[in-house]
Parts: C-alpha cells; structure tokens; sequence
C-alpha cells in the first residue's frame, strides 16, 4: 500500500484535493439561496466594477515596483515594461495553481536568460515570498486575532479538525521533497541580515495589502452593502491565508467558503458575500486573460524572432 501511494503519489494528492473542493462547493452551494441572486444582480453598481479593475491594474504596478528594486538589489537589469509584463502573464498561470506558485515559476523562466546566475534568481523569488508570507501572518496576528473564528457548533470542530488533517497529509506527501530533497538549503538566508530590504519589501506589500483591502470594500458597495473597513481588516489575512493551503486550484472553494463564513460571523448576508467574492474572481479571470493574451503573443514574436535570425 506504502508503494503504491509513493508510486502515484501526485494522482492521489490531485484526487483529494478534488473531493476536499467538491465538500466545500456542496456545502457552500447548498446553504446559498438562488433566487436572491437576481435581486443583488439588478441594483449592482457596475462603475465601482470598474473601481476595482482599476485597483487590480494598480497593484500590478505596484508589484512592478517591488520586482525592480529586489532585482536592481542583485544588478539583474530588467526594464520596468518586461517586469509588468510578466507579472500580469503570471497572474494569468496562477489560476492554474495554488497560493501564486504559478506566477513565481512564470517569473524564473522568463528572467533566467537575463539573470546568468539562475540560484540568484530562484534565491530572490524564495526571499521574496517568504517575506510576503511573513508580513501576511503578522497582519493576521494584529488584526484578526480578536476575530471570534469558532462558535460552538459540531459542525466547525469537523470542519477545522478536516483541515488539520488534511494538512497532515499534505506535509506527509510532500516530506521527501522539503527534507530528504533538501528544499530549505535552497532559502537564501543571507538576503534576510539586509533590514533595509526587509523594511522596504515590507512597505510595498502593506501598501498592496491596503489596495485589496478597498478592493473588498469597494466590490460590496457595488451592490449598496455598507462595510467597516476595520471588519475587511479583521477578515481578509485569514481567507488569504486559507488561500495558501494547496487544497484546490487557485483556492477556489476556499477563498468563497472563508469569505462567507468570516464575513458572516459579523452577520453579513451569506448571498451578498458569496456574489461579491465570486464578481470578484471573475473580474480578475477578465483580467487575468490579458495576460494570457500577452503571452501568446510573447511566445508569437520569439518564434518569429528565431526564424528570422
């Protein structure tokens, strides 16, 4: 049996994230009422859609800006347009992948030719979102600890002791890879005695955090619900953390169930958090799809490139 689970290990993984997905969508799905939807769909304000495109578009630039100073800090010489370019092309392959692995992976392949030194790069990438990890869990700690996670039903002590162990499997799975593979020699340790680094990482990923933070306030004023920005505070650290558990594609079902759960515990209507977190994933598909666009044509002009030389 031991053979057979190391043997086809990443189908079994696969296999359950697919049954963790289908009981989160079957339970969310199940307790939201369909009719509500076309209420909520005619009084959306569909300028303040736009409001929050425009705040994804910002924190590309935003993002933009913190690539270039980490590859500057390394003399790996990349024009601002190349660095938006890719990121907006990453986003396009995280819907494919969990916690943004696909836009990291993105990133390598398309900047190793100009980074000669590829453990520099990969270094950088690593050192780069350990520190976004970090600053989103002291966000959680500051902001959401006094945030009341459990009431006191059976259904949640299942549900959280069903995480847990699911988790458990995960880290049992992927044990070969993170010791006997030696995944954390790869950390690059020494980019972490630099402060003024640290700080400044630090900075652009608040400043990100606060665009997202508006971007949820803004997607329920589209359809008129009224939000105290300090309860999106309280909320969002937790769903992106529950994002960055690989229990499906892209935290689809994750992100929808924690969004309506947390928001609900402040009595939000579960078919306004629920519509709101799904216009929102959709929006960002739109424009994810962009960037896929400009891959294509990326991958269009290098092939002509090659046939021409």
């Amino acid at each position: 049996m031991l053979i057979f689970c190391r043997k086809h290990k990443p189908l079994i993984v696969f296999i359950l994230k697919v049954i963790l997905l289908s009981f989160a969508l079957y339970f969310l799905l199940n307790n939201i009422k369909y009719n509500d939807f076309n209420e909520i769909l005619t009084k959306t304000r569909y300028s303040f859609l736009i409001i929050f495109m425009v705040f994804a578009i910002l924190i590309f630039i935003i993002s933009t800006l913190k690539t270039k100073y980490l590859l500057d800090s390394q003399n790996i010489i990349i024009s601002y347009r190349s660095i938006f370019i890719n990121n907006w092309i990453g986003q396009f392959f995280n819907n494919f992948t969990p916690a943004g692995v696909g836009g990291d992976a993105y990133k390598f392949v398309d900047f190793k030719n100009e980074a000669q030194n590829y453990s520099v790069l990969l270094s950088l990438i690593i050192y780069d979102k350990i520190v976004g990890v970090a600053v989103l869990f002291i966000n959680a700690i500051i902001f959401s600890s006094s945030l009341p996670l459990i009431k006191y039903d059976s259904f949640n002590y299942i549900y959280i002791v069903a995480v847990l162990l699911t988790v458990l499997i995960l880290i049992i799975c992927f044990k070969k890879y993170f010791i006997e593979m030696g995944a954390f020699s790869k950390i690059p340790w020494q980019l972490f005695s630099n402060f003024k680094s640290i700080l400044i990482l630090t900075l652009y990923y608040e400043i990100i955090f606060c665009f997202v933070l508006f971007s949820y306030k803004v997607l329920l004023l589209s359809i008129n619900v009224e939000i105290d920005l300090f309860i999106v505070l309280k909320v969002v650290p937790i769903v992106f953390i529950g994002e960055y558990v690989p229990l499906s594609i892209n935290s689809i079902g994750i992100r929808e169930g924690l969004n309506v759960y947390l928001f609900g515990l402040f009595n939000y209507a579960k078919n306004d958090i629920l519509f709101i977190t799904i216009i929102g994933r959709i929006l960002n598909l739109i424009i994810s799809l962009f960037g896929g666009l400009l891959f294509l044509i990326k991958k269009y002009n290098g092939r002509n490139t090659r046939v021409t030389l």
